[in-house]
């Protein structure tokens, strides 16, 4: 498998329902015209009914519209469910729909014309994640007033971009693959593989990144093409990971308001650098909480902007500074960062 190619968790795409040659009316809803007694649509949903699979699958095929809907995971995969899907996995995913019993599909043709409306780019590394990286990712955030980021316990991390609109948000999940497959949620699908034990120790030690397209505009702004085909999507080669990666953990660039201060300079010259250090630790290093409650006091006037801008950089560089130094950040960050490259230069040679 080419490493450069995209890979994906999830995908969902439209086509012409003719490429829907049979379907299964047992796990298959129907909706009826009454009066011609015509079938109208047709719908598969793992999610809901009595043939429940342990994995996303969603097929909604309207045939007066001649318009198909289909959305799964990279675990309809089965046993090959590492490899993800991508350009030599993705005809095997549809293959595996008729082997399941659900409906039989013409491969060929969908895949010379489905558009794809959602992708969830999936990248799996070698790394283990632990508390300190987590307490690391969670404090260095480069733009804290375009993300916000939420913690589940201690094996993952979501940042979410600061917007309403779907077709523009921007989510990049970081988690401990190894103790998401082995939770329970994950044991109906291991169940039924032939080779569940292979599949859990592919993972030990993986940590997946993940990031998330929801629309079709997003992909193609996000992947700089020109349409959602299968072939523009599937043969493009974009490290998108390590690039969403660079763009939340940057390091100081010519634009940035980031200032850099090297480690063997004290932390605080006088009290009132004491007085923001404090500040700094009574809130965990939370910036925007910092921010909120320097705002909420009301320190600076709506007219002060610029004294609050040089501020929250002051007290920004601080909380780099203590990071460096209680955690190591500059280097757990630069470490990720070269797994990233390391494993894209490595499927170049």
């Amino acid at each position: 498998m080419n490493k450069n190619k995209l890979r994906f968790d999830t995908v969902k795409f439209t086509t012409d329902t003719q490429y829907l040659i049979s379907y299964n009316s047992d796990v298959f809803k129907h909706d009826v015209d009454i009066k011609s007694g015509e079938i109208i649509s047709a719908q598969f949903s793992s999610l809901k009914g009595n043939n429940i699979l342990p994995f996303q699958l969603y097929i909604s095929a309207n045939f007066q519209t001649k318009r198909m809907i289909i959305e799964f995971s990279s675990k309809l995969l089965l046993e090959a469910y590492p490899q993800l899907i991508s350009i030599e996995t993705f005809k095997e995913c549809l293959m595996n729909i008729e082997k399941l019993g659900i409906c039989k599909l013409d491969e060929e043709r969908i895949m010379d014309d489905c558009l794809f409306s959602k992708l969830h780019i999936t990248r799996d590394i070698p790394l283990n994640l632990t508390p300190k990286i987590l307490d690391t990712l969670n404090a260095c955030t480069n733009n804290y007033r375009r993300y916000t980021w939420k913690r589940y316990e201690n094996h993952a991390i979501k940042f979410t971009s600061d917007i309403i609109s779907i077709k523009h948000k921007e989510e990049f999940i970081i988690y401990n693959k190894e103790k998401e497959i082995a939770q329970r949620k994950n044991s109906s699908f291991l169940n039924m593989l032939t080779n569940k034990e292979e599949i859990v120790a592919y993972f030990s030690d993986k940590t997946r990144f993940e990031v998330k397209l929801e629309s079709r505009r997003k992909i193609k702004d996000e992947l700089k093409i020109i349409d959602t085909s299968f072939k523009t999507i599937f043969e493009l080669e974009d490290n998108i990971i390590l690039r969403k990666f660079d763009k939340l953990f940057a390091k100081k660039s010519s634009s940035s308001t980031d200032i850099d201060i090297p480690p063997e300079i004290p932390i605080f010259k006088n009290i009132t650098d004491y007085g923001l250090i404090n500040t700094i630790k009574l809130h965990n290093g939370d910036i925007k909480k910092i921010e909120q409650e320097i705002r909420s006091v009301g320190i600076y006037a709506n007219s002060s902007r610029s004294a609050m801008s040089k501020q929250m950089t002051k007290i920004k560089g601080m909380i780099q500074m203590l990071n460096n130094q209680e955690l190591g950040s500059d280097t757990i960050i630069n470490e990720i960062r070269n797994t990233l490259i390391d494993e894209t230069v490595t499927a170049q040679q």
